[in-house]
């Protein structure tokens, strides 16, 4: 059985956009996407993209990950439903949101 609390598994894969097919793997404690490279650690590019767009880390207590939107532009779960700006949003692994809009999905590993 796998130890998770030493498990830097849990991690993105990109549905679309230029990260589709990429495993984004945890190497810190969050993914920060947005398209400011001194700021976010996955870079998006687009006017519809914010400099810090969303924050991302696993909840090992909880099993889920939480997304927070730091955007004007919003980030979505697959259903479109947009979640509120700067209150993290608990999502299970195997949740797809997208950044802005469909063309940058990620599913949550």
């Amino acid at each position: 059985m796998k130890n998770e609390e030493n498990d830097y598994s849990v991690g993105l894969l990109g549905m679309d956009g230029i990260y589709a097919g990429a495993t984004i793997k945890f190497i810190s404690k969050q993914i920060v996407i947005g398209r400011d490279p001194r700021e976010c650690n996955v870079i998006l590019l687009g006017n519809k993209i914010s400099r810090k767009h969303c924050v991302i880390w696993y909840d090992r207590q909880e099993g889920m990950y939480a997304v927070k939107d730091c955007s004007v532009n919003g980030v979505f779960q697959e259903n479109g439903e947009r979640m509120q700006k700067n209150i993290p949003v608990f999502l299970k692994k195997q949740s797809v949101i997208y950044i802005a809009t469909p063309e940058n999905s990620f599913k949550l590993m």
